[in-house]
């Protein structure tokens, strides 16, 4: 089987960076990360949300953060009233602190699409290495309150824009 020329250029061009998600269109990206518990732990704090490769979970800065739902296979559970808060650039920028009960199936995100909930990356503390260079990236996090997690699990789906730095 012979690939047309201009389609295998294309693809030969198309060097992902690693941990930046799949690219949708010229400019947009999808990316899905995950919290687990069984892997992360449930303690009262700042939890690290991981990529596919259990690798942190980081955006580029000069990302756009257009839409985020969350999907959550496994209901969030604790012994007490915990809370469990995602964000990017804050702690609550994806999803405010939300009551573990709420915490079940699809669940939408504050960013929705629009200019007023999109989420700009304009500072990192991270880095993504790709061939050649290196850019720096924020890392995604779930912050609990009030009580621990005993269990619960989802995916976050993430739609973002390569925009500018500055």
């Amino acid at each position: 089987m012979f690939l047309n020329p201009a389609l295998y250029t294309r693809l030969q061009a198309y060097d992902p960076m690693a941990g930046a998600g799949d690219e949708i269109s010229e400019v947009l990206n999808y990316k899905r990360f995950v919290f687990d518990f069984s892997v992360v732990g449930g303690a009262i704090g700042t939890l690290a949300l991981q990529d596919e490769q259990g690798v942190a979970a980081v955006l580029p800065v000069g990302s756009l953060i257009l839409s985020v739902i969350f999907d959550f296979v496994t209901a969030v559970t604790s012994g007490g009233a915990a809370t469990v808060s995602f964000g990017c650039t804050s702690a609550v920028d994806l999803l405010a602190a939300t009551a573990k009960a709420s915490l079940t199936g699809l669940v939408a995100g504050i960013p929705v699409m629009t200019a007023a909930t999109a989420v700009k990356v304009s500072t990192g503390t991270a880095t993504l290495a790709r061939r050649n260079f290196s850019v720096v990236a924020q890392p995604l996090t779930a912050t609990v309150a009030t009580a621990a997690l005993t269990a619960g699990k989802c995916y976050v789906h993430t739609v973002f824009a390569r925009s500018s730095t500055t």
